[in-house]
């Protein structure tokens, strides 16, 4: 069992570019930099956690380790914005591949507009899209920053077979938490001064089909890592399917999201759009 609380600010450069392009096919590629300043971190986890309630005032706690650690700003209480943490460095690294029927080029994904069949003799036009499918792969988060340990911060034994409840009812702050587990608890200062909090990396996939007449589906699967026990000094996400059906046309769009996780967890969602921009420029271009 674990918790883990991190709170952190980005400060990032992008490069992207077309990597390789022609009439069918296109292969893009980017990375973004980071720098990451650390603003406050803590986390708590329990190695072979083993625990029977007697009552609702009464448990046992048995033959369990554990560890809690927190940044000195978060047992303080005082969110500055500084450089609790870090500086520390990241990484987003990303590619994409697309690939265009010819007629699609050629006409545009809703036909082609009346203005652009007049000035660019029927190419397609910049804001429409013109895949037929389109896949992507990136690597995110990758990195973390190190933080100095509150003095309160705990590695503990727990053996107790009846532990009152009411020794939490104190509990308010990550502090006066700290100072529980010292009570109710065998507990000893952490062996660390400092330790390294690692960013919730992962990879994320996604699939992009268009069928005819504006119908299309997309697919997304997201591989978090960090999740073993080995290392309680973490942030991760959940494994996540989602599969997002659609219809669109030039001047509506129709989306219904939906989203599992690895609990089996799920989200449903619909979406609309209406395309009242599209309206007012086509009507500009009109009067014009």
């Amino acid at each position: 069992m674990s918790a883990t609380a991190h709170a952190w600010m980005e400060y990032a450069v992008s490069y992207a570019r077309i990597i390789y392009s022609d009439e069918h096919h296109s292969f893009k590629g980017g990375i973004t930099a980071k720098l990451l300043q650390g603003l406050g971190a803590g986390y708590l986890t329990f190695n072979d956690y083993r625990y029977q309630f007697h009552n609702d005032e009464w448990m046992g706690v048995y033959d369990s380790y554990g560890q809690f650690g927190m940044s000195q700003n978060l047992e303080d209480g005082e969110f500055v914005f500084d450089f609790v943490g870090g500086p520390g460095f990241g990484v987003d690294i990303g590619f994409t591949y697309e690939y265009r029927e010819p007629e699609i080029n050629r006409k545009g994904l809703y036909g082609t507009r009346r203005k652009d069949q007049v000035k660019n003799f029927g190419i397609l036009a910049g804001d429409e899209t013109k895949y037929k499918l389109k896949a992507g792969i990136s690597f995110n988060d990758i990195g973390g920053m190190s933080y100095n340990k509150s003095q309160n911060s705990r590695d503990f034994y727990a053996n107790n077979d009846s532990l009152n409840l009411h020794a939490f009812n104190p509990v308010n702050s990550p502090g006066t938490f700290a100072q529980t587990l010292q009570t109710v608890f065998f507990s000893s200062a952490s062996n660390q001064s400092s330790y390294f909090m690692d960013l919730p990396t992962h990879i994320h996939l996604f699939f992009d089909y268009r069928f005819r007449k504006g119908f299309a589906l997309h697919t997304s699967l997201m591989l978090s890592f960090n999740h073993g026990t080995i290392d309680p000094t973490k942030n991760h996400y959940l494994y996540q399917l989602a599969i997002t059906p659609r219809w669109e046309s030039k001047w509506f769009g129709v989306y219904m999201p939906l989203s599992f996780n690895e609990y089996l967890l799920y989200n449903l969602g619909i979406s609309f759009r209406l395309g009242l921009w599209l309206l007012a420029q086509e009507i500009f271009w009109v009067r014009s």
